[in-house]
């Protein structure tokens, strides 16, 4: 009499590791980004995505078509970054337009029309997570200066001014770039009878500065 087969074991699926080589990249592109954060008026290379992949890679995730995706884009943002500080050095038009811009932003600092973020925290009597919190709600904006450094508009801690107002207005103004949103209030604007829209809230047009915020950030 044959012996009776022993019935078969249900498939079970196994994690595939990922590639040595692909967390070795993802720690080379870590590297590269650290350097570059380091250059003022680089492209954003968001570290904390690439510490995401890494750990990804190192928990055996096997989604690695999605990861390799990203990896990629990091990649090209590195490669882009790269690109546009090499032309820098190359074409001195660019590095005098490029100098002229960190004396004016270090002119800003200088006037106290930015202020870093201890001396906001301190002025509206908040927290520094507070004031992260205020940022990634939308409800205020930072601006990167001398490095990696962040400095808040003095505006935010303005007396004469309604932060609740100076909020939706900047959450109106969604997700343009923080430096699109700082000549947004401090230009004059004709929609608003060639004032800026900070004079214009402080003379109670909150509306009509809402509507030409709207109005910028869909363009």
């Amino acid at each position: 009499m044959k012996p009776a087969h022993a019935p078969p074991r249900p498939a079970t699926r196994r994690k595939r590791a990922a590639s040595p080589s692909a967390e070795a990249a993802a720690l080379q592109m870590m590297r590269a980004a650290q350097r570059l954060a380091k250059a003022q008026d680089s492209k954003p290379v968001s570290r904390h995505r690439l510490v995401t992949v890494v750990k990804q890679f190192k928990n055996g995730r096997d989604d690695l078509t999605a990861l390799r995706s990203q990896l990629a884009q990091m990649r090209d943002a590195v490669d882009d970054t790269l690109a546009d500080l090499a032309a820098r050095q190359r074409d001195p038009r660019l590095r005098e337009a490029y100098a002229q811009a960190d004396e004016a932003r270090a002119a800003l600092v200088d006037s106290g029309d930015v202020v870093p973020t201890e001396t906001m925290a301190r002025r509206l009597g908040v927290t520094r997570q507070a004031l992260n919190k205020a940022k990634e709600d939308g409800r205020m904006f930072a601006l990167p200066l001398r490095g990696r450094e962040l400095h808040w508009p003095a505006f935010y801690a303005d007396m004469t001014l309604d932060r609740r107002q100076l909020e939706e207005v900047t959450r109106a103004l969604g997700a343009l770039p923080p430096w699109t949103k700082w000549l947004f209030f401090t230009r004059a604007k004709g929609s608003l009878g060639s004032r800026t829209p900070l004079q214009a809230l402080k003379e109670g047009q909150l509306q009509a500065v809402l509507k030409t915020a709207r109005a910028a950030a869909e363009r």
